[in-house]
């Protein structure tokens, strides 16, 4: 088993894994499974979990925290919106800070036609709301 070979081979080195710290999350599995370390401690199964700031399981999830966060970044930067700025310097602005955060991790989201329509219409609102602060 994969999990054995891990721990094995950072044995070799002088680490060990963690393993109350280990979690799994299984696929098309309709039981559950059980998975053990070597010594038997039995590794925690886990509906959804966060991968380098992405949810897993479900890209509905990642997409309402991913707008919420992008809400933030552009309301945080109303005295820039509201400064005398050029308006390209405010779009690049716009581009490197809340589109950014927007659509951070979304080359692993599966995007349905809803989906994307919320995330247009999204994005409509943030430049909207950018433009029009005074």
């Amino acid at each position: 088993m994969l999990l054995s070979q891990v721990e094995t081979s950072v044995g070799k080195v002088g680490r060990r894994m963690n393993a109350s710290k280990t979690k799994f999350m299984a696929f098309n599995h309709n039981k559950g499974i059980t998975i053990k370390t070597n010594n038997g401690t039995q590794i925690e199964e886990v509906p959804d979990f966060k991968y380098l700031g992405a949810w897993m399981k479900s890209s509905e999830k990642d997409v309402k925290i991913r707008k919420a966060a992008a809400w933030r970044a552009c309301n945080g930067m109303a005295k820039i919106w509201k400064s005398s700025l050029s308006a390209r310097f405010k779009q690049r602005l716009f581009t490197a800070t809340v589109e950014s955060v927007l659509l951070y991790g979304c080359e692993a989201w599966t995007v349905t036609s809803k989906l994307a329509k919320e995330l247009d219409g999204c994005y409509t609102r943030l430049l909207r709301s950018m433009r029009n602060v005074h």
